[in-house]
Formats: structure tokens, sequence, C-alpha cells
């Protein structure tokens, strides 16, 4: 199995078939979706129910294998007291 998870949603695509635990068979090709906000124990599967959102956590996992980036960089906001110790540390100037 291979998948992604986000804050708020985990999405697994079954890779091969196998049983190596009988009360969790492995379907090559199924795909799951769990809301882990409201479902944090993972027990409804959204998959079926939830179209548009099972595409785009597709496509979110077809980007992290494919070794695009998916993340925009931005400068880092750091408080005063956090500079201050990077500074004591010798991390800044």
């Amino acid at each position: 199995m291979a998948g992604v998870v986000t804050p708020r949603y985990k999405y697994i695509l079954h890779r091969k078939n196998r049983n190596i635990y009988p009360a969790y068979p492995i379907q090559k090709g199924k795909e799951e979706l769990y809301d882990l906000e409201t479902d944090p124990e993972e027990s409804h599967n959204l998959a079926a129910e939830q179209p548009e959102l099972l595409s785009e956590m597709r496509e979110l996992y077809k980007k992290m294998r494919s070794g695009k980036s998916i993340w925009k960089a931005q400068e880092a906001q750091i408080d005063r007291q956090t500079e201050e110790m990077l500074r004591s540390l010798g991390y800044t100037e």
C-alpha cells in the first residue's frame, strides 16, 4: 500500500494483491479516503462518497510519487526570542 496524509485527510492506494492481514485484505487498485478530523479511527471510507476529493488526493499522491515539488517556498517568520536563541547558538549573525 502507498498513500498520502494531509493535516485533515488520508488517502491510501492498494498497490498489490496480498493477504498479510486476513482482517484487512489488500486489493490492487482499491482506494481509501478518510477524514481524520471527523473519523480519527479511519472506520468510514469516503472514497465512493467524495469523488472530487478522492481525485484531488489521487493527484497529490501522483505528484509526490513523481518527485515534483508540491510545496511553495516562503520565508520563515520567527519571533524575537527564537531569533536571539539562533544567534546565541551561532546559526545567525
